[in-house]
């Protein structure tokens, strides 16, 4: 009898000291105008997640709950992440991703020549001047008439445009849409379809034209637009 009980007690042990192995499912977008973004989620309530980019910068990490969102500044060149996420639990787990570089959209002074121009042609009211330099990175360019316009430079070269805008004033993200299309002889009514229809149904859209893809998207009373070189 006591070797029954023994081997129960025993039994009994093995099974509290049974624990799921972390496991996450990663995604990846890198079809926004200036960041790569890589997404997590889990069965398992997420603690944290830590990480660095290619240049060593500590990774922009939200984690809500189960899931996780990390925005990584877009390079020319592929870059492999380190990330380790850990769990309320204390389980945790590291994962390698790996994300290909993006195309660059010109030359920097060349988009800086084509696009000012062409803004004034298109729209004398409108009042975004991209300057003539910036460092490599990420900054914001302008800030007028209700539109931020940020964009991503590498190696002297322009990867991607986002702009954000509440209160548009005078059609000023229109119009530096507009003003890219012609510079870059992306004209095309999908683009006009696609931006429209973000702000009617209030949810992402895209369209591709040239080579080029636009994105929109309208969460609560902003309005979302990044333009990238995907071919």
């Amino acid at each position: 009898m006591k070797k029954v009980i023994l081997g129960i007690a025993f039994l009994v042990v093995l099974t509290g000291c049974t624990s799921k192995e972390a496991s996450i499912d990663i995604t990846k977008n890198q079809d926004e105008g200036i960041y790569d973004y890589v997404y997590g989620k889990s069965d398992e309530t997420i603690k944290s997640v830590s990480g660095e980019d290619q240049a060593g910068n500590t990774l922009n990490v939200d984690v809500a709950g189960k899931e996780f969102q990390a925005a990584v500044p877009a390079l020319l060149n592929d870059q492999n992440l380190d990330l380790k996420v850990e769990f309320s639990n204390g389980n945790e787990t590291n994962q390698k991703i790996k994300l290909k570089g993006r195309l660059a959209i010109d030359e920097y002074p060349n988009f800086v020549a084509l696009m000012n121009d062409r803004i004034v042609q298109t729209n004398d009211k409108a009042k975004t001047e991209f300057p003539f330099t910036v460092e490599d990175g990420i900054s914001t360019v302008s800030d007028v008439n209700g539109v931020k316009t940020n964009i991503n430079v590498q190696d002297g070269k322009i990867l991607g445009i986002n702009m954000t805008s509440e209160s548009d004033v005078d059609k000023e993200m229109a119009t530096i849409i507009v003003a890219f299309q012609e510079s870059y002889h992306a004209n095309n009514e999908g683009v006009s379809d696609a931006y429209n229809n973000a702000l009617d149904a209030k949810k992402k859209t895209a369209f591709e034209s040239n080579g080029f893809k636009f994105t929109f998207e309208k969460n609560g009373n902003e309005l979302f637009a990044d333009i990238s070189k995907v071919k």
